[in-house]
């Protein structure tokens, strides 16, 4: 745990901590529980990615963060040095050989910040790291730069004279000492910059993983106590010694940067600080630039693409000026942000170790990643992501890298893996693309994107499977099927070389298993093939393709699993190779089925067999860093990996064994290397040599993966959507006037009058009706299809909901008509029917009166089992559920010619039906069980439900008094739905003798109010029941309703009866009725 190292705290210390760990919206900070041998400090792009390590000395027991230096990902040493000077006592705080002492007080890890509570002297102070994480906001997101804050106040009650100092080298632009380098310093506006470049650079091109032809930038806003200061570092650092302030002086001369070591540096006086309800603040930005950052190639074809940043800000001054302002709100953001992801991690398992892997991964995954528009437009519509494999290689957008970052993807935003996936689909639809496979990545040069037209065969199997598995999986979670319709033809293809070369291959695996018949990855390629189904599913209707072609697919698939259960699974669980019946594997691909649900031809066996395998090897292994991957490495453990797998197991013992194993390794002593994916199994040390360690990879995107199974599946949409995504203003100043756009703002203005008027008189008509959410509201993704159908934005799409939560945005997503045949497969909990387990609400989510969609995703049971239950198969016609269909799904007991009854169904206070809000805020699933939330105000603390990040749905708590105002600070914070938290509601549930299958016997509380909140709901039991009589009908609509219910019963029997006989063909024993009716 981390604790202060002195107990006794003088009352500026106590004011420091709670300022601390307690974040803007009255929420402790979620920080991790331990502290991990690297510790991430400024992690914003491909090449600025830098970590602090740790010690362990005689005066802890607990790790000590080395304050001496900076290190990148791959350990090279750079300059970054902070003094602060006390009364004229100067003092070193980071990156310092000298100065009166500092102690360190405490160390604070969230997913987007690191603190270091320090005391110096007579004062404390917090030494904050923020690397922003913008789901909604691309633009912000593609910003190379980092917050470094500096939070100071007395500890003694007098008055000091506080300056602080900050410099950095050029050691962040080049690897070789003897390069040489030139500084400068601009004031631009409300910002002062000083950049450093090499004087001699190679574009796109790398050495010892920097790129040459990078820029640092450092920043502060401009004032009067702000001086500024470049040349040799030693004599910066005296001046400010001396004076307390820099001399406003620039060395602009190329010099090398040993033994001189050129720096550019701030000072900032700020003056005498004494007992003040705050701290005082300094706040420096500090970043790595690069334009143009990406040579994408597709053989004839060059592009030359530009950071995504550029759509907004016409200078890198307005760009600078705009992020260092809009710190209080990017503040607020990464805060409530940090909340929700503990939030959702610790609703997914029990362990706290869970939300730590989560936090500790979450900066690595973005880190990795350029978003990038075109050079020749700079249109916002021209949207395309560019991965690197870092702690691996150069290669660009590996595709085994990216199938396992793909979960934190679609949780963050499924638009950022759908961003990812076009320039490698677009690049292999090239007619000089030679291969009829899937090709591993777009070459090994980063920052060059390039056709791989070398001989990648043996990689062909699983290129393809991948890609095809991702594809689906995008076009599910985001809603959004211009992708797959644009690809079609190549997708198809793909597939098509699965059905040859699947079953029994005699490829390689990424993980380098060159042994034939290899059995997990046939079962990925039977599972590519299965969402090449899916693929044509959803285009047959709306997009005119061969709807034989998805029986065809759907067969193959079925088919394929059955032989392939005969030939992987000799004893009841997974082999690595059909030829060694002794071997084992982890069956980690399991985890893609699950995540897609609906495919109900993998049956419980498979699933209870790996557990039953997974324990037994665990208990005899006596390891206590994890497991081997595969039996011919069986030494070789992949933290990825191992999450896939975590999520599949129906044990929750197994489970969090699984995720105790990771954490051990990734907090152990002694470990040097930032969060890596692969280490020996005996030692928990870095793996043999060729073995990568994968440092800093943002494959650790897998530690989302049990989040990720509780994600909706919206509608799935073609063509011209919605624009909107970058829901900030644009930034930027403009070269003119825009006769055009003023013109516009009158007409638009006259026509959101009309708007407002039809509005109101919608509103009041719809409060005299069951609230019922709009077949054609606005979709959460939005993407544009251009004539070509070609995957397009304008900005980024926006996000879906962050995590499992509901908002207006997703009134369009479709549940199935029937419950899967996984979903009462997998169902163990007697008594309680198996739609409702895992769908309750996570803290801090609350809804606007939308149909979500349910989510495949784990529960949990009091008995240490868990409930694997997946998603539904979406209607085969694709269209959205009706209400009535709806309500047929909410009925525990029907009968085929009569009512149906549901009183066991909770309805909405008559507040909730005058503002349409009723709907649970995770997913349509809750629905089926009839389980409703009330509504009730509170001024203590209330959830925030509109628009989420970027309109997406994100809900966290606030109390009354946080300050939500859109317009301050930037942003504002109302991208997480704060704009006005006194009107805002929260949701109770009231479905009586459910237990939270997530929540732990000491966490008492009602899992959808925070601890301490009045829930403000009348009790159940007075609420009336909605049954197919519902009085709110009228008569015509209640006749209706009847006639077609009794119709559907009637297709749901015969459909219950298909899914029974399937079961036996599969040689299951299905014993217990459908869970949604009964005869």
């Amino acid at each position: 745990m981390l604790k202060l190292a002195y107990t006794h705290c003088h009352f500026w210390v106590l004011i420091i901590s709670s300022l601390l760990t307690k974040s803007s919206s009255g929420q402790r900070l979620s920080s991790i529980t331990d502290t991990p041998p690297a510790i991430p400090i400024a992690l914003r792009s491909p090449y600025f990615n830098s970590w602090i390590t740790t010690r362990i000395d005689n005066t802890s027991t607990q790790p000590i963060p080395d304050l001496g230096g900076v290190r990148l990902w791959n350990s090279q040493g750079v300059g970054m040095v902070n003094f602060i000077r006390v009364d004229g006592e100067l003092y070193g705080l980071l990156g310092t050989g000298g100065g009166n002492e500092t102690s360190i007080q405490a160390t604070y890890i969230t997913a987007t910040q690191t603190i270091f509570t320090l005391r110096t002297g007579p004062v404390d102070l917090n030494l904050t790291f923020l690397s922003p994480i913008e789901p909604s906001d691309w633009a912000r997101q593609s910003l190379p730069f980092s917050y470094l804050s500096i939070d100071i106040a007395s500890r003694d009650g007098s008055a000091h004279s506080i300056q602080v100092y900050a410099h950095v080298t050029a050691e962040w632009i080049s690897s070789d000492l003897e390069a040489t380098t030139q500084s400068s310093t601009t004031r631009s506006g409300s910002v002062v910059y000083h950049t450093t470049t090499r004087t001699s650079q190679t574009s796109f091109s790398e050495e010892n993983d920097l790129a040459q032809d990078s820029t640092l930038i450092f920043a502060a806003l401009s004032s009067s106590a702000l001086t500024t200061q470049t040349g040799p570092s030693a004599g910066l650092r005296g001046d400010f010694d001396q004076r307390g302030q820099l001399s406003n002086s620039g060395d602009g001369s190329a010099m090398p940067i040993s033994p001189s070591y050129p720096a550019v540096a701030f000072a900032i006086d700020l003056g005498s600080i004494s007992n003040s309800p705050s701290p005082t603040s300094a706040v420096f930005a500090l970043g790595v630039l690069r334009d143009p950052v990406i040579r994408y190639e597709r053989g004839s074809t060059v592009e030359l693409r530009r950071p995504y940043w550029t759509t907004r800000w016409n200078s890198i001054g307005d760009a600078l000026g705009d992020f260092l302002s809009d710190f209080p709100a990017a503040l607020g953001r990464a805060q409530a942000l940090d909340a929700k992801l503990k939030a959702d991690a610790s609703a997914s398992t029990s362990s706290t170790q869970h939300a730590d892997l989560v936090a500790l991964s979450a900066r690595q995954v973005f880190a990795a990643i350029d978003i990038t528009t075109g050079q020749s437009s700079g249109s916002s519509r021209d949207v395309k992501s560019f991965m690197r494999d870092v702690g691996v290689g150069r290669r660009t957008n590996p595709v085994d890298t990216l199938y396992a970052s793909f979960p934190g993807l679609l949780y963050f935003n499924a638009s950022f893996a759908g961003a990812l996936l076009e320039p490698l689909l677009e690049s292999q639809e090239s007619p000089e693309y030679q291969h009829p496979f899937a090709s591993p990545d777009l070459g090994a040069s980063y920052p060059v994107s390039s056709l791989n037209n070398s001989d990648t065969q043996a990689l062909a199997v699983e290129s393809c499977a991948s890609m095809l598995i991702m594809s689906w999986l995008y076009t599910q979670k985001s809603g959004s099927g211009t992708l797959v319709d644009r690809y079609y033809t190549l997708l198809k293809g793909w597939s098509d070389y699965l059905v040859d070369n699947a079953l029994r291959p005699s490829a390689s695996t990424f993980d380098g298993l060159a042994t034939s018949n290899n059995a997990n990855l046939a079962l990925k390629g039977i599972l590519g093939i299965h969402s090449m189904a899916q693929i044509n599913n959803a285009l047959a209707s709306p997009r005119g393709k061969d709807s034989s072609l998805t029986e065809h697919y759907a067969s193959l698939a079925r088919n394929y699993y059955s032989q392939w259960e005969t030939l992987a699974l000799p004893s009841g669980r997974m082999v690595s190779s059909y030829d060694a019946t002794g071997s084992w594997a982890m069956a980690y691909n399991l985890y893609s089925a699950l995540l897609m649900g609906g495919v109900e031809f993998i049956g419980k066996s498979l699933y209870d067999g790996q557990t039953s395998f997974y324990s037994s090897w665990l208990a005899g292994s006596g390891s206590n860093f994890g497991m081997g991957y595969d039996s011919t490495n069986e030494y070789i453990v992949k933290s990825h990996w191992t999450f896939f797998t975590a999520a599949t197991v129906t044990s929750t013992t197994l489970r969090d064994n699984f995720v105790h194993a990771i954490h051990n390794r990734t907090f152990m002593d002694g470990i040097t290397p930032p969060f890596s994916t692969t280490w020996d199994l005996r030692s928990g040390g870095s793996p043999p040599s060729p073995i990568q360690d994968g440092r800093a990879s943002p494959a650790q995107g897998a530690m989302l993966s049990l989040m990720a199974l509780n994600l909706p599946n919206p509608s799935i949409t073609f063509g011209q959507a919605a624009i909107g995504g970058d829901s900030s203003a644009s930034g930027g100043s403009s070269g003119g006037t825009n006769i055009g756009a003023i013109a516009g703002g009158v007409v638009g203005g006259v026509a959101v009058a009309i708007a407002a008027g039809f509005l109101a008189l919608f509103l009041v008509r719809r409060r005299r009706r069951i609230a019922q959410p709009e077949e054609g509201s606005p979709k959460p993704i939005s993407q544009s299809g251009d004539d070509d159908g070609r995957l397009s934005s304008s900005a980024p799409p926006p996000p879906l909901p962050l995590g499992p939560t509901s908002s207006s945005s997703t009134s369009n997503r479709s549940p199935a008509t029937s419950t899967s045949f996984m979903s009462r497969l997998f169902n163990r909990q007697n008594g309680v029917n198996e739609s409702a387990l895992g769908l309750l609400p996570s803290p801090f989510t609350a809804t606007t009166g939308s149909t979500g969609s349910q989510p495949a995703g784990p529960a949990t049971t009091g008995s240490g089992d868990r409930n694997l239950t997946a998603a539904s198969p979406v209607p085969s016609n694709g269209a959205p559920m009706s209400e009535k269909q709806r309500l047929l799904l909410q009925t525990q007991q029907s009968e085929a010619n009569a009512n149906v009854s549901t009183s066991s169904i909770q309805s909405p206070s008559s507040n909730s039906l005058s503002t349409g809000m009723y709907t649970s805020p995770v997913s349509a699933n809750s629905e089926q069980q009839g389980l409703f939330f009330s509504q009730s105000n509170s001024a203590s603390s209330t959830s925030a439900s509109q628009g989420g990040i970027g309109g997406s749905g994100l809900s966290v708590a606030a109390p009354s008094s946080f300050n939500t105002s859109p317009n301050a600070g930037g942003a504002g914070y109302g991208r997480f739905g704060l704009d006005n938290p006194d009107s805002l509601v929260k949701y109770r549930y009231v479905a009586p003798n459910i237990t939270h299958p997530r929540q732990s016997d000491a966490s008492p509380h009602d899992p959808a109010v925070p601890a301490g909140a009045s829930s403000g709901a009348s009790d159940s039991t007075s609420q009336p029941p909605i049954s197919a009589s519902n009085s709110n009908l009228s008569p015509a609509q209640q006749i209706v309703l009847n006639e077609d219910l009794r119709a559907e019963v009637i297709e749901l029997r015969r459909q219950m009866e298909e899914i029974r006989a399937a079961s036996y063909r599969l040689g299951e024993d299905v014993n217990e009725p459908p869970p949604s009716y009964s005869t």
